[in-house]
């Protein structure tokens, strides 16, 4: 018996557990990418046996959920997307694009939800760990380029003997070429799916048995480099039906090189051109995964690319950050959501003025009503400050330079920790005697300010006074502008001798004097009219001294 004909509750019914399958980087095997890692339906490290792991008892209970109305959370992701969002959720993806197939897949059921036969519609294909970046929010098990800061933090030994993990064994190898006269498209992502070799041989073998125009091909990738060892990824493209691109690109320029480190922006922006200008069967979508490092710039970046025609103004599928818990945007201080809001409702109504940008509006909608529903953590944002603390120091970078809007985190953590420390009370005395101390600092800065600019004008006169004294040019004017007023004192007393000794004023004195010797005290009147004659002679002496003083007046120099 099968489940043909059999109802089943459309809000929750999937068929990806039915039609697609995922192989991990760490060899779980899951129906979707978005599907809990940790409770696969069961890991290639036991069996390469696909069918016993895809009719294992997880496998049938997650069918079975799903088929009936229940929501498992091992598919949270999809049920939280559902809630956030008008747009079409992984879920809701797959109903859509492979429900022509849902009456084969049930009536390919048994009652007990294990499938008769394996027959997939779509492949979820990751080979190995190998990539080229090491992005913040990543590790060494998905990335190779991570080992090495990782040993450093001390989080792995320096015997580098499980670097590279491949997860695709041989067996695995030839049930994927098996599925591909059935499948419809085809999912790589990594590592970084453009530097695997099993990506390119799976991609020949589809050309070689003829499949590849029926193959539609989908990508997560990092979107750094287009090349890799002889290959040339965009001639094999054109061979098939169809590639849509999704670009794990998670902010541009100088943020976009820190959080993916190894990155160049420049070399992005140049691949980004050349696929507009050489692949015509393509789409292209941005895939951030919104987290404290890019929930700011993804705003500047998508509406950069939107307004240089990089992108279409929908082609943006948003993925909030659940893990590292440490890198949530839900542990945010309260003041920056509250900034965040204002400036996502500010790129809404920005939207909302384009052209056909519904699910762009969506998309950002989604961030909004994720920090509305979300309560964080503190210790898991002071972790994420220390861990990038620690990593800035591993990789010579720093956190507050490249993210400035941040640059009151450091305190705020610091601040929190002494609210637990000595209360709230104590902290507002704290606080308050903090900005006092800080007045009077700021007052002491003016002093010194003014101070030094006193003694530099000091300095500046005293520099100029002792230069203009040692000065010969200046020495010798100042000397010979004192010869040249001794000589003009000497002029004056010569001129006012000569004046005072004039003969005519010694003769009459002489008259005088001669008349004295004559004078007798009985003669009253003669003797008046010599004291008379006297006065005269100085009067005219007085007035001749006057007059000279007032043409020849001069000051004396010291």
């Amino acid at each position: 018996m099968s489940l043909k004909g059999k109802k089943y509750v459309k809000d929750t019914f999937c068929i990806a557990p039915w039609t697609e399958m995922h192989f991990g980087v760490q060899k779980e095997v899951l129906p979707c990418c978005t599907y809990n890692g940790y409770k696969p339906f069961g890991s290639l490290n036991d069996t390469d046996d696909l069918s016993e792991i895809y009719n294992s008892e997880k496998a049938k209970q997650i069918r079975s959920s799903l088929f009936h109305g229940e929501k498992p959370r091992d598919c949270n992701s999809c049920w939280l997307d559902e809630s956030l969002s008008n747009n079409e959720s992984y879920r809701e993806f797959h109903n859509k694009y492979y429900g022509q197939y849902i009456d084969e897949a049930l009536e390919n059921t048994n009652e007990d939800f294990s499938l008769k036969e394996i027959k997939l519609r779509r492949l979820d294909i990751r080979f190995d760990n190998k990539c080229n970046l090491k992005c913040r929010i990543c590790n060494s098990d998905y990335s190779t380029s991570w080992y090495a800061d990782e040993v450093k933090m001390g989080k792995k030994p320096a015997l580098k003997s499980n670097v590279y993990q491949q997860s695709i064994s041989p067996k695995v190898f030839d049930f994927i070429i098996e599925q591909l006269h059935n499948v419809d498209e085809i999912f790589f992502a990594g590592g970084e799916p453009l530097m695997q070799d099993g990506h390119y041989l799976i991609l020949e073998k589809a050309i070689e048995f003829g499949l590849n125009e029926k193959i539609r091909l989908t990508y997560n990738t990092n979107f750094s480099s287009l090349k890799y060892k002889n290959k040339d990824i965009i001639s094999l493209w054109k061979q098939f039906q169809f590639v849509n691109i999704g670009a794990s690109l998670d902010a541009s320029h100088e943020q976009g090189e820190y959080q993916r480190k190894n990155i160049k922006w420049k070399d992005v922006v140049s691949n980004r051109k050349k696929i507009i200008k050489e692949l015509t069967n393509s789409t292209f979508n941005i895939i951030p995964t919104v987290g404290i490092l890019n929930v700011y710039n993804i705003l500047e970046f998508h509406k950069e690319w939107v307004q240089k025609k990089l992108i279409d103004i929908n082609s943006i599928d948003i993925n909030i950050l659940s893990e590292p818990k440490s890198y949530n945007i839900k542990n945010l201080p309260e003041h920056h959501k509250k900034r965040i809001k204002k400036l996502y409702k500010e790129h809404i109504t920005w939207l909302e003025s384009q052209k056909d940008s519904t699910k762009a509006i969506n998309e950002f909608k989604k961030v909004l009503k994720f920090l509305d529903i979300s309560e964080g953590s503190f210790n898991d944002l002071k972790e994420f400050i220390e861990h990038n603390e620690l990593l800035d120091k591993i990789r010579e970078e720093s956190f507050f330079e490249i993210f400035p809007e941040y640059s009151d985190l450091e305190y705020y953590i610091k601040y929190e920790k002494l609210k637990v420390d000595v209360g709230d009370d104590p902290l507002k005395t704290i606080g308050a005697q903090a900005e006092k101390i800080k007045k009077q600092r700021e007052y002491i800065i003016k002093l010194e300010v003014e101070r030094d600019k006193l003694n530099k004008k000091i300095g500046e006169k005293d520099s100029f006074i002792s230069k203009n004294l040692h000065d010969k040019t200046y020495v010798k004017s100042l000397e010979k502008i004192r010869d040249e007023l001794n000589k003009k004192i000497s002029e004056k007393d010569s001129f006012i001798n000569k004046t005072l000794i004039d003969t005519g004023y010694l003769n009459q004195a002489q008259k005088i004097k001669d008349k004295l010797k004559d004078v007798s005290t009985k003669d009253i009147s003669e003797l008046k009219d010599m004291f008379d004659e006297i006065e005269n002679i100085s009067k005219k002496l007085t007035e001749r001294i006057n007059t000279i003083n007032k043409e020849n007046g001069y000051k004396s120099v010291l």
